[in-house]
């Protein structure tokens, strides 16, 4: 083989290594780029239509802590009976139909969805989803940490009820579940933000005095 030919053949090889290792830098960064949304209940609260009809009325922000635009699709809350009352209530079993979870989608699902969010950007919506001919007295509660100061006994039927949330979004799910309070109880009007309770602590933690004893 001449010289010209060597030298052309690793040209070729050193021309098809950059090619693909560009192709994989490329790659890379459009991977970087892709939106990565979640989701914060802010406000919450449940209500009572007559015997068997319950709504949800959910305040939610979207937030996509990615670097590229995304847009929420789906969006779907369940609910589910307790296990615990079930199995101490065998007799109900039969007047579910079977129905142990109920799951809804929003009632302005049409008129909202997709739910277009920019890079680093944050939308907030107002959600009602309603659920039919559900059994209220045996929905799955949550327990209620006991407030020192103020300790109440709760009723079951004071307690929140747990929902389970599910968002799918442009490239991925996110999944969460919370607890609800009735709409005529007090706790139902707390409003949370964005900071989780991991940032809470660490900044009550930096801000709280210290102090030194002698």
């Amino acid at each position: 083989m001449e010289i010209v030919d060597i030298f052309q053949t690793l040209g070729s090889i050193v021309g098809s290594v950059a090619g693909l290792a560009a192709l994989f830098l490329y790659w890379k960064k459009i991977k970087k780029e892709e939106p990565e949304i979640i989701f914060h209940l802010v406000q919450s609260s449940y209500k009572v239509n007559g015997k068997s009809d319950l709504s949800l009325n959910l305040n939610i922000i979207f937030e996509n802590k990615g670097n590229a635009p995304g847009s929420v699709t789906d969006f779907l809350a369940m609910i589910r009976y307790s296990e615990k009352a079930l199995k101490m209530y065998p007799f109900i079993l039969p007047s579910l139909n079977s129905l142990v979870i109920n799951a809804g989608r929003p009632t302005n699902y049409l008129k909202i969805y997709p739910i277009e969010i920019g890079p680093y950007g944050s939308k907030k919506v107002n959600l009602l989803i309603k659920f039919s001919n559900v059994n209220i007295d045996v929905l799955d509660r949550c327990a209620v940490p006991i407030n020192i100061r103020e300790p109440k006994r709760w009723e079951w039927k004071d307690l929140p009820i747990f929902v389970k949330i599910l968002v799918e979004y442009s490239k991925g799910k996110t999944e969460g579940g919370d607890c609800i309070f009735r709409d005529d109880l007090v706790e139902s009007q707390e409003i949370r933000g964005t900071i989780d309770g991991f940032e809470y602590s660490e900044a009550v933690h930096i801000f709280t005095p210290k102090i030194e004893f002698d």
